[in-house]
């Protein structure tokens, strides 16, 4: 947790106000269960809201981390969608994409955003995302990602 909260102190954007945010682009399904596992890695708030229907950016939880709080946002994999993308971007420090298949409208969106992005397939296999130390590993390869490790 202490190096994860170094990491997030130093990811946060600047020209943006608030906490370091990281983006994890996967299934509805495979966000929901992200979410539940992030719950179980201590000192972290979820949202109290429920989880929307339709396919938008959420916020799956907030990690306290002392000094530095590390805000983490699910972004549905709806091409459908992908306007709504712009509105999460901008202001992260970095973006997971956990599905192995390719989108070019996510790739155009965090280069437009110059949010830096980390395929993320091959450390979560499926199920995998519902085991907190996996998830942990994979938020502190983001923030190392943010930072240009």
């Amino acid at each position: 947790m202490a190096v994860l909260a170094a990491l997030a102190k130093r990811a946060a954007r600047t020209g943006y106000r608030g906490s370091a945010r990281v983006v994890i682009a996967a299934t509805m399904q495979r966000l929901l269960t992200l979410m539940h596992a992030i719950a179980r890695i201590a000192d972290t708030a979820v949202p109290t809201e429920q989880v929307p229907a339709a396919p938008v950016p959420y916020a799956l939880a907030t990690l306290r981390l002392g000094e530095a709080d590390l805000e983490v946002v699910g972004l549905p994999l709806v091409e459908a969608y992908a306007p709504l993308w712009g509105l999460v971007l901008p202001g992260a420090a970095a973006l997971a994409r956990i599905e192995l298949t390719a989108s070019e409208a996510l790739d155009t969106a965090c280069s437009v955003a110059a949010v830096p992005m980390l395929e993320a397939g091959a450390l979560l296999q499926e199920g995998d995302e519902a085991d907190p130390e996996q998830v942990a590993t994979l938020l502190r390869m983001l923030l190392e990602k943010a930072l240009g490790g």
